[in-house]
């Protein structure tokens, strides 16, 4: 529903990783925090050889996701490159 995807978005308890990422929340399973000066709602995870990374910028409308089966990968870090491309040509 509607409300439920507002409800979701929304930050709920300040992460304070000593300071060092000031503007991170997490929420209802989702981390809110900003990349290149977007706000930035994602998810990252890995179990059993996979991994995967969900990030949405809200103001821009992007959505990209990252889904890996191989144990050493890091979909976090391809992520944030696609993003930053994607952000930088937009």
């Amino acid at each position: 529903s509607p409300k439920l995807i507002d409800a979701i978005k929304q930050p709920v308890i300040a992460i304070d990783l000593e300071q060092e990422w000031p503007d991170a929340f997490y929420g209802y399973g989702l981390v809110h925090d900003t990349y290149l000066d977007q706000p930035l709602i994602h998810h990252d995870g890995k179990i059993n050889g996979f991994g995967s990374s969900l990030a949405y910028c809200p103001h821009q409308n992007l959505t990209v996701g990252v889904l890996s089966n191989m144990e050493n990968s890091a979909p976090e870090a391809l992520a944030k490159a696609l993003l930053q491309e994607l952000l930088e040509t937009a």
